[in-house]
């Protein structure tokens, strides 16, 4: 929040202060302070920032309004993430965009949507940085998981196989990003 006022006072609104206060909301959502969250969120979007920065910004605020159940809301600002980030590549930006479309898919229950966001956000290839990447193979394995319980309520077999095996595939992806990572974080760990 001190670099947000620095950015203010040097004319950095649209895209510093906005790219701060989008962090900061982030960072709330971690802790469970939703309220905090929103209201930064609110005031990063006002200052309109474009670019990477935009992006960022419509990301985190798509993940507030998940958490808030504003599923509506939530798709506008996964939509407008897509267009700023469109050219933007790296599991940093790339990952928790498209954890974002794996949990709107999920709370649909469309699995195809879910499992295409998966393999969209996987398109970061090389540069799937472990700390960005479990947002969405934890995102993934949610709804796989619902995916299979309810495939299997519905006595459907191949499809609570299908849930499982793509799951267990996550899970091991997951699982070698871990392990080549020099010093994993506890969330990735």
């Amino acid at each position: 929040l001190e670099g947000v006022k620095v950015a203010r006072e040097q004319g950095m609104t649209r895209g510093w202060a906005a790219f701060l206060l989008a962090e900061g909301a982030n960072r709330c959502t971690r802790l469970g302070r939703l309220g905090d969250a929103q209201r930064m969120i609110d005031e990063a979007l006002a200052f309109g920032a474009t670019g990477l920065q935009g992006g960022f910004v419509n990301e985190i605020a798509a993940r507030v309004a998940v958490m808030t159940g504003r599923y509506d809301a939530a798709r506008s600002h996964v939509e407008e993430a897509l267009r700023l980030l469109r050219l933007a590549a790296g599991a940093m930006w790339i990952a928790p965009l498209h954890a974002r479309r794996v949990e709107l898919a999920g709370l649909d229950g469309d699995i195809d949507a879910a499992r295409r966001a998966v393999t969209d956000g996987q398109a970061s290839g090389d540069n799937e940085y472990p700390f960005y990447a479990r947002e969405l193979y934890l995102s993934a394995l949610r709804v796989e998981g619902d995916e299979a319980a309810r495939a299997r309520a519905a006595r459907d077999l191949e499809a609570e196989r299908e849930a499982v095996r793509s799951g267990e595939a996550l899970a091991a992806r997951m699982r070698e990003l871990a392990a080549i990572a020099e010093n994993p974080q506890p969330q990735v760990a």
